[in-house]
């Protein structure tokens, strides 16, 4: 699992196609949870996790979890603050925060790429 907050902080210089794909697909994921759950298992598995273990970390979401929005705050975080709280929070098995987590850090990097 550190594999993906690696992945992750590579990430952001790897503006490709997936990631204008993913875009589309991540406002259309937030509907309803089945959806949310299988788009953060693609997540994951983009950052680097096994299929089996990106669909356990995605299993955790809860749309009820969505409170964490404040908790897990990504204003003023760096790329390497952020990859750091995602690997931490993998580390310590807390897959609710690295759901929540992730799809901040995704909401966050769609507005910046929605305003180039």
């Amino acid at each position: 699992m550190q594999q993906a907050a690696q992945a992750y902080s590579r990430s952001e210089a790897n503006g490709n196609a997936w990631d204008r794909g993913y875009d589309q697909r991540s406002v259309k994921a937030m509907a309803d949870l089945p959806k949310v759950r299988a788009h953060l298992t693609e997540v994951w598995q983009h950052f680097g996790l096994s299929a089996k273990d990106a669909e356990m970390v995605a299993s955790a979401y809860r749309v009820s979890d969505a409170g964490l929005d404040r908790a897990s705050s990504l204003t003023g975080k760096s790329e390497d603050q952020i990859a750091s709280m995602l690997q931490s929070a993998l580390s310590t098995k807390n897959y609710v925060l690295a759901d929540q987590l992730m799809i901040n850090y995704e909401k966050r990097r769609i507005v910046a790429t929605s305003g180039k």
